[in-house]
């Protein structure tokens, strides 16, 4: 396949918790490189939230714009996802969102790179859907469906507990592996080799009182098939 998980936080096994009223940063472990995309997902436990804007500490890159790729809220939980094609590399790059309403309450990023053989188009977002729900012993996304057999998906979630642990969908990997004290959130992601249409699902160790999941499935450009050309005289 000719999609490749690069770089993602920088901490490993915990998200970045560095919040503020109105903003939340990620720091990408590694290099970035130009040409690469970058996907950064938020949650926070205030409702009524949306992706504002979002930047980043090497400059020169364009970040999904207001409302970003994706924000949606559920119960007491707001998620938001956006994304940027970098123009500009460098090292240990920090994006930092800016939510519209600001935060009240517990929240955190998570961020990751990926690289193409292909590249990718200037819009690579291929389908987005949140779903959230209250004492469910599933948690699902909403449902996408990719317009291509290689897209990268990326599933993240929310809940409102602690000391939680969650069972990824099958076939996923993880972007974060988090800690047994900080299960309240789950990152994980799948290069897909067919064209997908379906939710992606978690399920957590006990029922919780709400959760929210959100997945988002990003396009690659299609390998350009080799063709013989033949002359005949």
């Amino acid at each position: 396949m000719g999609i490749t998980l690069v770089n993602k936080n920088a901490s490993g096994t915990t998200w970045d918790v560095t919040a503020t009223a109105t903003t939340y940063t990620c720091t990408l472990g590694g290099t970035q490189t130009a040409g690469n995309l970058v996907v950064v997902w938020a949650r926070n436990t205030s409702t009524s939230r949306s992706w504002a804007s979002a930047t980043d500490s090497i400059g020169g890159n364009t970040w999904s714009g207001a409302g970003g790729d994706y924000s949606a809220n559920w119960g007491s939980a707001s998620m938001q996802v956006g994304h940027s094609v970098l123009a500009v590399g460098g090292a240990g790059m920090v994006v930092t969102v800016t939510i519209s309403g600001g935060n009240t309450g517990g929240a955190n990023a998570g961020c990751a790179e990926f690289s193409s053989t292909t590249g990718w188009p200037a819009s690579p977002l291929d389908s987005v859907l949140g779903n959230g729900g209250t004492t469910e012993a599933t948690w699902t996304s909403g449902s996408i469906t990719t317009t291509q057999a290689e897209d990268v998906i990326i599933a993240f979630s929310h809940d409102g507990s602690s000391n939680r642990t969650v069972t990824k969908d099958t076939g996923y990997s993880d972007i974060v592996i988090p800690s047994t004290t900080s299960g309240i959130f789950h990152d994980e992601y799948k290069v897909t080799s067919s064209t997908f249409s379906g939710t992606v699902a978690f399920t957590p160790n006990t029922t919780v009182a709400a959760w929210g999941m959100v997945a988002a499935s990003f396009k690659n450009n299609p390998a350009t098939a080799n063709r013989r050309v033949i002359m005949v005289s």
